[in-house]
């Protein structure tokens, strides 16, 4: 994800917001509604489904894909790591039913995709007069059946605050199928109505974790289900504290209720977002005592010396 790079992050404050008491009692308010009252009965399932933007990265051969992997089998590779992926291909071009079908049968039987909003709703139309191309999204990605994860719409940075009566209109008319997460990038738009609309519908806020635009890390849950888009640098050290930082706030959100977890790694460069899962992943189970496969990477040959 290119969005919010910075050539220069030693100015940058990462540290993230303070916890929100409204997340802890939405999220009590979920808990009483799922056991009809009874709060005493407190345990509950947690799920993290975990990726990457996507599976076609011919420079994880080697590294994430045995040598001798070929594109056809990337999805194959990937799913044996990972549980859900970004599925941002949907948002260039809604592939066809033999394609998602196909998809279906190479990943994992526990796998969720969670495909991107085609960018002629979100971007070209920006939510209006485009009641044929959601029509079309909807009915697509359906035939993923129940490896449909949480599809994502994201808005460009310029759809800003003036525009909210015509994203208001568009949420509340959506299908009522499953629940999706909104991804707004414009500062404007982060205030209570904003949440209030998402939370209303049944459906999700998405968290992005960029360097250059912090003011987008809201923190706000609108539902049991959380969804976190990670964007690290590389790999440069702030990454692991960063992600060290995430999971004790997962951690915390698990204690209060929270069911379910969408977190997906990116890093400017899609090479580096191996290693980054893989340190995820073994915090995780460290911290949280999950069980998660852990992701081992292929050893890399060593350039030898002389002396």
């Amino acid at each position: 994800m290119k969005f919010g790079k910075l050539e220069d992050i030693s100015g940058v404050d990462f540290k993230l917001p303070a916890p929100k008491i409204s997340n802890k009692k939405l999220l009590e308010e979920f808990k009483i509604n799922k056991f009809e009252g009874d709060v005493q009965k407190t345990d509950h399932a947690f799920e993290l489904f975990f990726g990457c933007p996507a599976w076609g990265n011919r420079e994880w051969i080697g590294k994430l894909y045995p040598k001798g992997t070929k594109p056809n089998q990337f999805l194959l590779e990937y799913a044996r790591h990972f549980n859900t992926v970004e599925l941002n291909s949907t948002h260039y071009g809604i592939p066809p039913n033999a394609t998602l079908e196909k998809w279906k049968v190479l990943s994992g039987e526990g796998f969720r995709f969670c495909p991107k909003f085609h960018q002629a709703i979100s971007h070209h139309q920006q939510l209006e007069n485009c009641k044929d191309w959601v029509d079309t999204f909807y009915s697509s990605i359906q035939i993923l059946d129940h490896k449909l994860g949480i599809p994502f719409l994201q808005m460009p940075p310029s759809f800003k605050l003036a525009k909210f009566k015509v994203l208001e209109h568009f949420v509340n008319n959506l299908p009522s199928m499953f629940p999706i997460s909104i991804e707004v990038r414009s500062v404007d738009l982060l205030h209570l109505d904003l949440f209030d609309l998402i939370q209303s519908n049944g459906h999700i806020a998405l968290i992005t974790d960029t360097a250059g635009h912090r003011e987008l890390v809201h923190m706000n849950l609108t539902s049991d289900t959380a969804m976190v888009r990670f964007v690290g640098n590389n790999l440069h050290p702030t990454d692991f504290t960063r992600i060290d930082d995430w999971i004790d706030r997962i951690s915390l959100w698990r204690d209060w209720g929270l069911k379910t977890l969408y977190f997906f790694i990116h890093e400017p460069d899609e090479f580096y977002c191996p290693e980054l899962a893989s340190y995820f992943v073994k915090r995780m189970n460290e911290k949280l005592n999950l069980d998660i496969p852990e992701i081992a990477l292929i050893p890399q040959n060593q350039q030898g010396t002389l002396f």
